[in-house]
């Protein structure tokens, strides 16, 4: 079993709050697959916004899900980003928010997120900002994987895989890059 101590103890005091900037984003989207996403912090700032969507959180961390929500929108699945358990092209969004760094293959994360849904939303921490810099070092130093993609590298990876891709840099060192595929209309 694989279980994170510390990323336990910070994820359960973390208020959805923190998420909330992120929820409001996702707010017309019907489902969510949080890739990575622990003990379900999205989940629960979508719940407080009052949005109904179907969520799935996917993370390694069999401590970090025994803490995510449980209630009838909610699916909680071990497993990793670099082998998903969903099915091709699910409709919704896969969403990796301060994960993506935490994965041993993240350009394998990323793919797997294509291959599994429309929309792909990345959010983590940008290498070449100094918060990055001093964050990559914290993660080296307590053994996490720390294998930092910068914006650039993750939109070309989206564009290569037919995703048309949006790249926003964040305050404190984030960006967000947001690619989906082009759906052709229904007749």
């Amino acid at each position: 079993m694989h279980c994170d101590l510390l990323l336990k103890l910070l994820y359960k005091f973390l208020p959805p709050k923190a998420y909330s900037g992120l929820a409001h984003r996702l707010r017309d989207k019907r489902l969510v697959i949080d890739i990575g996403g622990g003990a379900g912090g999205l989940g629960k700032a979508l719940a407080t916004q009052g949005v109904l969507v179907e969520y799935v959180v996917v993370d390694p961390d069999e401590c970090l899900l025994d803490i995510a929500p449980r209630a009838a929108w909610s699916h909680l699945v071990q497993g990793v980003a670099e082998h998903l358990p969903i099915r091709d092209k699910t409709p919704g969004i896969a969403v990796i928010h301060d994960a993506l760094h935490h994965t041993t293959e993240p350009e394998k994360a990323l793919r797997e997120a294509v291959r599994s849904t429309h929309c792909v939303l990345v959010n983590d921490v940008d290498p070449g900002s100094n918060m990055g810099r001093v964050i990559a070092f914290l993660e080296k130093l307590l053994r996490y994987p720390a294998k930092f993609l910068g914006p650039d590298k993750v939109s070309a990876i989206l564009g290569s895989e037919g995703l048309r891709t949006t790249v926003e840099k964040g305050r404190h060192g984030s960006y967000t890059v947001t690619g989906c595929r082009d759906i052709a209309p229904q007749p």
